[in-house]
């Protein structure tokens, strides 16, 4: 949680040239059209962080460009992680063969 809100208070200073560098373009591109096109990012964002599968560090950083405050960040990801979390330890843990 520390190292997401990190991620996103060093986005939000200094903005998509910091994002670039840990991004190819078309990935940037991808994410930050479907999140940044939606009148409702919150909400999108907080489904991205809840799904185990979901790039989070990268929509960490996009929220960072967002308008979204600090302040909702922050207990989406208080909230959503150990939730994500505990899914991602339950899949791996159950033997699929």
């Amino acid at each position: 949680m520390i190292g997401s809100s990190i991620a996103f208070l060093l986005v939000r200073k200094y903005g998509k040239r910091l994002l670039r560098h840990f991004v190819d373009q078309k990935t940037f591109d991808k994410y930050d059209q479907k999140l940044q096109d939606s009148k409702n990012f919150a909400k999108l964002f907080a489904i991205g962080i809840f799904l185990p599968i979901a790039p989070d560090d990268l929509l960490c950083m996009i929220a960072g460009l967002s308008s979204i405050s600090f302040w909702k960040f922050f207990w989406i990801i208080v909230i959503g992680k150990p939730i994500s979390s505990f899914f991602i330890a339950i899949l791996s843990s159950r033997s699929w063969g």
